[in-house]
């Protein structure tokens, strides 16, 4: 061994080989969630199918920004947005259920990525007492054609707000609720 050059053994060690040997790699299993039945939404030019995204406004001076929600009826193209300061079940689900409240049809379906912020049992329970039905897809630029990162909308004028202001009083609002 006092012959070989430290870089031949470490040429030996890549090889496949020696990898086939020595190296057992266990690669991530994917764990079934049953929430949300992964298809795309089939609203059938009915109003009350909802899209929902969610935008990082992006850091600021080491600040943390605040997070864009921009919830879309997938047949009438009418557009509500709130920001919250934080993705977590605490933030989102006041926010949620006032976005909700500001559509004017009642809410048959609701659709999401597979991001994990609305794909919880708080989203679920709230969609089943609105009897609304709950899809998922992968994450990908189909998926996210309700959102672009430069702005939420071609005309802001059509996008109704849910901003940060009155969030403390949904907060306690939802509090009292649960």
């Amino acid at each position: 061994m006092a012959g070989v050059w430290v870089s031949h053994i470490d040429n030996l060690r890549h090889s496949a080989g020696y990898l086939k040997v020595r190296v057992r790699v266990e690669h991530t299993r994917s764990r079934p969630n049953s929430i949300g039945e992964r298809r795309k939404p089939d609203p059938k030019g009915r109003p009350g199918y909802l899209r929902v995204d969610t935008v990082h406004q992006g850091n600021h001076d080491g600040q943390p920004g605040l997070y864009h929600i921009n919830v879309v009826d997938t047949v009438t193209q009418r557009e509500v947005v709130g920001c919250v300061e934080r993705i977590s079940e605490w933030h989102l689900i006041p926010l949620l259920e006032a976005i909700l409240h500001q559509f004017p049809f009642v809410i048959l379906g609701f659709h999401c990525d597979n991001g994990s912020e609305f794909i919880n049992c708080q989203v679920k329970r709230m969609l089943e007492q609105l009897h609304a039905e709950f899809t998922k897809s992968r994450a990908g630029p189909e998926s996210s054609e309700i959102i672009r990162q430069e702005g939420f909308s071609e005309n802001p004028s059509s996008a109704e707000s849910v901003g940060s202001s009155g969030f403390l009083e949904m907060r306690e609002a939802w509090q009292s609720h649960s």
